[in-house]
């Protein structure tokens, strides 16, 4: 072209060959800094560059430049330092910067000026690419912020199960644990009302609470609730999250917590803003306490009985019970109400571009950061509802045990104490405060170990050994102190113990291994990974109650039912409070040489149908024989067994006067008639002539204040458990809670073990004798006992009836007293006598029933009278008149009843409220004894 001379090739450029004219680009990855080469150098490591460079000044393949704005040869001379290594889920092409990093789906970064990619767990995160390189956005449609998970829409909420923003449910889905308290009340309601109707039903109900009362079934439940809420922090507090196929195992145990949104099955983002959700999550347990104060205290007062007085009563009442479902509720609910407050306390940190950047997990739309005015507030809210949960109420407990401690160690139950028994009933009195500890360990363990590094405190194993050292001292102080009454409840709080402790231990290897298998198998040394640590820790989990079960399953096996006495009109045993000076609820004066055994027994029996009642008894408590007169005054009741030469007795007659003297209440038990009562009377104007004595005439008003009480303690089983049931009833009425509360003594007491109604299934004669005396009047008061009128058909009994005349249901009721036989005299010839009658009954295959008479104003005669009136013929077989046992009949009302319920069973009755329990316990004996014969 005319040149005379070659030119150099540019910068960027090279020529290998000679006369050439032109010059040819550096290829892209190459460059040429200098004119006139013939080949281009190659870039160094981590460069790259396009065609014709002259430098190489951006960064190769899987590098990013971490500085846009960075000159291109500090680029070139400090490759290291600005040409960084992708980072992993992420595609660094060459030429790439920082903000054009690729994102993978399934993965997220805070911002355009970070390298940091965070994994998403849900479907929102899309990533980026080279072709959709927009700012920030790395999220699928209507979702956006950290991982995705702030839903653009207000009315949807982001899932954890489904990955991505759903829409809320409707607000009326908190009705439905509104719904189950409801309906809860109404099965109570209902209950209460079929066992009103039914007998028998009342019975089923009464025997099946005796047994849950008898397991001590809520000590056992709150130790199996403890354990699960404690169970159901791992993943939020502790970064223990189990495996994704088997979380749908543990989301069963979430029922433990008894949260109201949890129940209810309504997100808590679905409620509002994050300062709604708090307050909310903190104060609904009050508000659901208060409405039921006010539903409760209208159903009182609409039904309370028109006495003076009532509204007071009624309103301590009301107090009283929803004290009781206040104090049950806030131990429920605690440990979900603190993982609510919590809530305002859990950031996490993600790297951004000068500073990383925080954010609040349960709403990723605030940033954890004391400028913001939401986190603020949020702060100041946490604080006040911190304060009320963990100080307050935990205060609130201890306060209460304090109040009822004097009651509950001197065994002087009062309300206050019984409407809080669930805080100490199951713990000995010495470690009544207990409870305090339980829920202090629950707080620390659910709540405060979350003030341990409240960023990244759950991504690391800190807060699970912390965890494990804490309940390795409660364990510890639990086995030393043993606070429980029982063994059995003793032994399975040690259990659920050591259960938490290898749970936390196994959360370590849980928590690792989801960061990898290679990490995993690392720390352990076997070939494990996330999936195999969780099976292990689902398997521990629920071990505990595999075990609550098996306890349960002993427990009713081997169980032996305690009769004990229970108040009608609340269902409860009865309260055995005391007078402020007295330490002992009965004073049991009798003779030693005509009565001790027989007090020795009633002593027994008051202690085993009333437990927890204090008996003062001669050959325990006395230690000096000057020490009665003080043991007088230190009982609320004095119980005086009266027997032959009781008032010949020097210290009995002591004791006497001492009652009389101190004004103590005094209960008169005998034996035998009416009689007795007039020889007591004999007795004490014959004995009782001391110089320093009460006049006569009062010690006998005072011990006859009352209606003496027939003792049939020693006699058959249904009169023996009345006797107790009604002396039982008579100390209660003398103390100072029922004389306060009268009212709930009106019904009366109730004992599993007593005579039940009795039921006719099918319809009976009943035939008497005109001949017989009063027989008329007796078999009339048999017929009143049953509720059907037509079921006891009442006929005098006719000689002239045939055989072909009588049915398979008639019986002929013999009443014995001192007068019967008596009309035979006047019939010599045999015709038309008792005797006659009886014999021709017999013969006509009809039962006789002997009732025999022990009131002696009603013709009452000892027993082995009959032996001499009756013809001897009849004592013979084939009449055997006396071979069946006589039904004995008392004029006191209780012992009555019981006497024409046991005519009624001899006619084919049955107890209405016959025990389902005990006809399984038969059926099982019965199926057992087959097979052992076979």
């Amino acid at each position: 072209d005319g040149q005379t001379e070659c030119q150099l090739c540019e910068l960027g450029t090279y020529q290998p060959s000679t006369k050439q004219t032109v010059c040819l680009p550096c290829e892209p990855g190459t460059f040429a800094s200098n004119p006139g080469l013939v080949e281009c150098t190659s870039c160094p490591f981590r460069l790259n560059s396009t065609s014709g460079s002259s430098t190489c000044s951006i960064c190769g393949n899987g590098f990013y430049l971490s500085d846009p704005q960075v000159e291109k040869v500090d680029i070139f001379n400090k490759p290291d330092e600005y040409c960084v290594f992708c980072p992993s889920n992420a595609e660094c092409l060459y030429n790439t910067t920082l903000e054009t990093l690729n994102i993978s789906p399934g993965y997220w970064r805070d911002s355009v000026e970070t390298a940091t990619v965070y994994r998403c767990d849900n479907k929102a995160c899309e990533g980026s690419s080279v072709e959709k390189i927009s700012k920030g956005k790395y999220c699928t449609e209507n979702h956006t912020g950290p991982l995705c998970q702030v839903c653009v829409e207000s009315s949807s909420f982001f899932s954890s199960v489904s990955g991505k923003c759903k829409d809320c449910p409707p607000l009326w889905r908190l009705i439905i644990p509104a719904s189950i308290v409801l309906a809860l009340i109404l099965v109570v309601i209902g209950i209460h009302i079929a066992s009103k109707w039914s007998n028998g039903y009342s019975h089923f109900l009464k025997e099946a609470s005796n047994r849950v009362s008898n397991f001590s079934l809520q000590a056992k439940v709150k130790i199996l609730v403890s354990f699960y809420q404690i169970i159901n922090t791992f993943d939020d507090v502790y970064g223990a999250t189990i495996d994704k196929k088997l979380q749908s195992w543990l989301n069963i145990l979430t029922i433990f917590n008894f949260g109201l949104l949890e129940i209810g099955s309504v997100p808590e983002k679905c409620i509002g803003s994050m300062k709604s959700r708090l307050l909310f999550g903190s104060l609904w347990p009050f508000f659901l306490t208060f409405v039921g104060f006010l539903i409760y205290a209208i159903y009182m007062f609409q039904n309370r009985p028109e006495t003076s007085n009532t509204k007071m009563h009624v309103m301590k009442f009301t107090l009283f019970r929803v004290l009781t479902i206040a104090t049950l509720l806030l131990y429920l609910v605690l440990p979900s109400v603190l993982k609510s407050i919590f809530a305002a306390l859990k950031c996490r940190s993600f790297d951004s571009d000068s500073q990383p950047s925080s954010y609040l997990v349960a709403d990723w739309s605030i940033r954890c950061d004391s400028s913001e005015s939401n986190y603020k507030e949020l702060i100041r809210i946490f604080w006040a509802m911190f304060t009320l949960w963990m100080i307050l109420v935990p205060t609130f407990f201890f306060f209460i045990l304090m109040l009822i401690k004097p009651s509950v160690q001197s065994q002087k139950i009062t309300p206050l104490a019984q409407a809080c028994s669930f805080l100490w009933r199951d713990y000995k009195k010495e470690t009544m405060y207990w409870e305090v500890f339980e829920v202090g360990r629950k707080m620390f363990l659910t709540g405060l170990v979350m003030f341990i590094d409240t960023e990244e405190g759950s991504n690391k194993i800190l807060r699970l050994v912390l965890g494990i050292i804490f309940s390795s001292f409660y364990f510890a102080l639990l086995s030393h102190v043993r606070p429980y009454k029982r063994r059995d409840d003793q032994n399975l709080a040690m259990i659920s113990n050591i259960l938490l402790l290898c749970t936390y231990a196994l959360g370590i290897l849980v928590q690792q291994c989801s960061s990898g298998n290679e990490t995993c198998q690392n720390i352990v040394g076997l070939s494990l990974d996330s999936y195999k640590v969780s099976v292990l820790a689902v398997v521990l989990i629920f071990s505990m109650l595999v075990i609550f079960l098996i306890v349960l399953c002993v427990l009713g096996l081997t169980y032996t039912p305690v009769p004990t006495i229970k108040v009608i009109t609340t269902g409860q045993a009865p309260i055995l409070d005391l007078p402020g000076h007295c330490n002992h609820h009965a004073f049991l004066s009798h003779i030693w040489s005509t009565g001790q055994d027989k007090m020795h027994a009633l002593a027994r029996k008051l202690q085993l149908y009333l437990p927890g009642i204090k008996i003062w008894l001669d050959v325990v408590n006395l230690e000096r024989m000057e020490d009665l007169e003080n043991s007088i005054k230190d009982s609320a009741v004095v119980v005086i067994f009266y027997t032959k030469g009781y008032f010949r007795s020097k210290n009995c007659r002591r004791e006497v006067y001492t009652a009389v003297n101190e004004d103590k209440p005094v209960i008169l038990l005998y034996e035998g008639n009416s009689d007795v009562i007039d020889e007591l009377k004999q007795d004490c104007v014959e004995y009782c002539i001391e110089n320093d004595a009460p006049h006569v005439t009062n010690i006998l008003e005072h011990i006859l204040a009352d209606d003496p009480i027939l003792w049939l303690g020693a006699s058959s089983k249904y009169f023996s458990v009345a006797s107790v049931k009604y002396l039982g009833e008579r100390i209660l009425q003398k103390l100072p809670y029922y004389d306060n509360n009268q009212q709930q003594l009106s019904a009366g007491l109730e004992v599993d073990d007593e005579l039940d109604p009795i039921q006719l299934s099918h319809q009976c004669t009943l035939l008497y004798s005109d001949l017989n005396s009063n027989a008329r009047g007796i078999v009339e008061e048999v017929k009143e006992m049953v509720k059907k009128e037509d079921i006891v058909k009442i006929e005098e009994f006719n000689t002239n009836t045939g055989r072909e005349n009588i049915g398979p249901e008639v019986f002929f009721l013999l009443y014995l007293n001192k007068d019967v036989f008596c009309f035979d005299e006047c019939s010599p010839d045999g015709f038309g006598n008792l005797a006659h009658q009886l014999k021709h009954a017999i013969d006509l295959g009809i039962k006789v029933i002997l009732v025999h008479e022990t009131d002696t104003t009603k013709g009452g005669i000892s027993f082995n009278h009959f032996f001499t009136v009756t013809p001897r013929e009849l004592l013979k077989s084939p009449y055997n008149l006396f071979g069946d046992i006589a039904v004995t009949l008392y004029s006191f009302e209780e012992y009555r009843k019981i006497s024409l319920g046991q005519v009624l069973l001899k006619m084919g009755g049955v107890q209405s409220r016959s025990s389902s329990f005990s006809w399984l316990n038969k059926s099982i004996c019965k199926i057992y004894s087959q097979k052992e014969t076979a």
